[in-house]
C-alpha cells in the first residue's frame, strides 16, 4: 500500500491544488433577526478554474427562518452562474435558532 496524495507532485503544484473559499456574515438585531452574507470561491486555473462570488441574506423570526443566496460566476455559461437558492426552516422544539 502506498500513499501518494502529497508526494505525487511538487510542493508548489500541491499548493495550487488547494481550493480557497471565504465568506463574511453579519447579523443584525437582538436576538439575531437579519443576516447579510458575502463569499468568494477560487480554484487555480490548472485545476478547474472555478471562480465566483456568493451573496445572501437570512431572516429569523420566532421558530421560522428564511434564507436566500445568489451565485455570480465570473464567466459566461458557467453551470452555477446566476443561481438562486431559497431555504425555509422551522424549529420543531419551539426555540429560536
Amino acid at each position: 500500500m502506498s500513499i501518494t496524495s502529497w508526494a505525487d507532485k511538487s510542493f508548489k503544484d500541491e499548493l495550487r491544488d488547494i481550493v480557497t473559499g471565504m465568506g463574511f456574515e453579519y447579523w443584525y438585531g437582538s436576538p439575531r433577526l437579519i443576516a447579510l452574507r458575502v463569499g468568494y470561491f477560487y480554484e487555480d486555473p490548472r485545476y478547474g478554474n472555478r471562480k465566483f462570488m456568493t451573496y445572501g441574506a437570512g431572516l429569523r423570526y420566532d421558530v421560522y427562518a428564511f434564507d436566500f443566496s445568489y451565485i455570480d460566476a465570473f464567466e459566461d455559461k458557467h453551470p452555477l452562474g446566476e443561481t438562486l437558492r431559497f431555504t425555509l426552516m422551522m424549529s420543531w422544539e419551539g426555540s429560536p435558532f
